[in-house]
């Protein structure tokens, strides 16, 4: 694994960990709209996103 890809691994991996910690830690009084089920959603936006980009370097190999 490349130096950039550990980055790209570490960010997601922080994200995936905030998806269970934000909503169950921070935001469990919170009982409207604007509480986990808004999170998740910017969650979702965010994950897109990154994997967006970080897929977006990737290229085929051609065949010579």
């Amino acid at each position: 694994m490349e130096k950039g890809e550990k980055l790209w691994a570490a960010v997601l991996g922080t994200l995936v960990i905030s998806a269970y910690a934000v909503p169950y830690l921070f935001l469990r009084h919170v009982h409207a709209w604007y509480g986990a089920g808004l999170f998740w959603t910017l969650f979702a936006l965010a994950v897109i996103l990154l994997l967006a980009l970080f897929t977006s370097s990737w290229q085929d190999k051609e065949e010579e």
